[in-house]
Order: C-alpha cells, then sequence, then structure tokens
C-alpha cells in the first residue's frame, strides 16, 4: 500500500493539511493500481476518498472521472472536472476532457463558463482551444453577433477553429454563399485538406452550387480514396439532384465500403436526416 505519511506528520499540527495531501495523493495512487488490474469497484473507492483529500490532484479526477463515464454517470463526471477547475494551473489533457464530456452533453453554457473562467490565466496555446471552444458553443446556441464579434477581435491573427465555428454557422443562418466567398478568399483558414473538404461541400449543396460539391467530392475521393466523406457527400448530391436511381448505387456503395463500421453507418443517416 501507499503511504507517504510519516510520524511527524501526524504528531505536529502544523503538518496536518499537508498529511491530508499526501495521504489523499497516495490513495490516489492506489486507486490506479487497482484501476491498471481491472478491480474497478476498489478503484472508484480509492480515487473518491483520494480526491475527497487531495482536491487539487488532476490525475486523480481524471482517472476517476473516466470511471464515471465508463459507467455511464456523465454528469457526475462533469461536475467532478468541473469542481476541479477551482485548481490551477490546469493541463491541457485536463481541459480536454472536460470540453468533450461538456460538448457531449451539449451543456454549451457550461463551457462559456469554463472559458471565461480559465482564459484570464490561459496561456497562448490554451486560450486559442479556449476560443475554439468559445465560437463553436456560441454558434450551437445561435449567439450569430458574439461570434461574429470573436471573429473580427481577432481578424490580424485568424483562428482556424473560429474561422470553422464561423463558416458552419453560415449553414444555420441560411447564408452559405457568405462562407464560400471568404473559403475562397483565404482556403488555408479552414482546417486540413479533408477538413476543408467536408466544410466546403456541405456549403455547396446548402448553397445549391451542386457542381462545385461534386468537383470536391472527386478530387477529394481521388486524394484520400479510403475515407468515408467523400462518398458520403456523393450520395447527399444524388439526393439534393433527385437521381434517386443513382441515389440507391452510392447509398449501396458506401455500405459496402464501410457498413462494417457501425459509427460510420450512423452516419450515413444522420446526413440523410
Amino acid at each position: 500500500p501507499h503511504n507517504r505519511v510519516t510520524f511527524l506528520d501526524l504528531a505536529l499540527p502544523t503538518r496536518w493539511d499537508a498529511a491530508k495531501q499526501k495521504r489523499g495523493g497516495d490513495l490516489i495512487a492506489q486507486g490506479i493500481e487497482e484501476m491498471r488490474g481491472r478491480r474497478y469497484g476498489t478503484a472508484l473507492l480509492f480515487l473518491a476518498r483520494g480526491v475527497s483529500m487531495a482536491p487539487a490532484d488532476q490525475r486523480g479526477r481524471l482517472e476517476l472521472a473516466r470511471l464515471y463515464m465508463g459507467a455511464g454517470y456523465l454528469p457526475r463526471a462533469k461536475q467532478l472536472l468541473e469542481d476541479g477547475l477551482a485548481y490551477p494551473p490546469i493541463a491541457r489533457a485536463y481541459t480536454d476532457l472536460y470540453f468533450a464530456v461538456a460538448n457531449y452533453m451539449e451543456d454549451h453554457e457550461a463551457v462559456l463558463a469554463a472559458v471565461n473562467r480559465l482564459a484570464p490565466d490561459a496561456e497562448p496555446r490554451l486560450r486559442r482551444d479556449l476560443l475554439t471552444q468559445q465560437a463553436n458553443a456560441l454558434r450551437r446556441l445561435e449567439r450569430w453577433d458574439e461570434l461574429d464579434q470573436i471573429r473580427h477581435d481577432n481578424a490580424a491573427a485568424p483562428l482556424i477553429g473560429v474561422e470553422q465555428a464561423w463558416a458552419q454557422s453560415q449553414l444555420d443562418r441560411g447564408t452559405p454563399a457568405v462562407a464560400l466567398a471568404a473559403l475562397d478568399a483565404q482556403p488555408e483558414l479552414y482546417g486540413l485538406p479533408a477538413e476543408r473538404a467536408d466544410l466546403e461541400s456541405r456549403l455547396a449543396l446548402a448553397a445549391g452550387q451542386f457542381d462545385r460539391a461534386r468537383t470536391v467530392a472527386e478530387a477529394w475521393r481521388n486524394s484520400r480514396p479510403t475515407d468515408f466523406g467523400p462518398r458520403l457527400l456523393e450520395v447527399q448530391l444524388a439526393i439534393r439532384e433527385n437521381f434517386w436511381f443513382t441515389a440507391r448505387e452510392k447509398i449501396v456503395d458506401y455500405l459496402v465500403a464501410f457498413g462494417a463500421q457501425p459509427t460510420l453507418t450512423a452516419q450515413l443517416f444522420i446526413r440523410l436526416g
């Protein structure tokens, strides 16, 4: 068993707080060992007790949150991670998991609150991540004016995540041509080639620019033949143009290629509504 608490830690009242932190860390270390041994029930007990005694221990919170997530207790995992934001500095792995959970739960207000909480002390890399999270949360909440303001405030040094969120918002606003014009002007601001192709294709479909969408699909499939995106785009394009026989062929083609992967099969039905 892990035990770093000394006799002096127990004997001297001035060391009691430190002793509590040490004991919490020891319990967390024991909990992590239990996890490695796949003894998840005892791991949860050790980690929960350890975090209660050493609340600033980010590793303990991360591992306990992962246990909660694995058991399906997402609200508990989110609250645990949210409480830990009160103990800076916050590691990137910690913020990544927190935002992943909050976004999955579609708690966009919580995302904005966390951004506001972390932004004042954020180093440059984290600040960029926070702005991307903020932009996406505002997009999902349809707070267009605030999203536009963030984009304007960062115009001197545009951020890919903010630009992508702004462009996607044009789909929701019904003005995809606006985003297409921006993408044409500075394509490098809209992500890696596959990300850009996916965004451009969705914007082109929404704008009724079917020839452009077809060109994107062909170039995308030729450059990355194993990607599911271009085949999905071909299905959507055939349906939008009312080419039903072609659409059926494209759906079969997609399912032959990706039907064994449940998540990609789900993507087909999500895109088809």
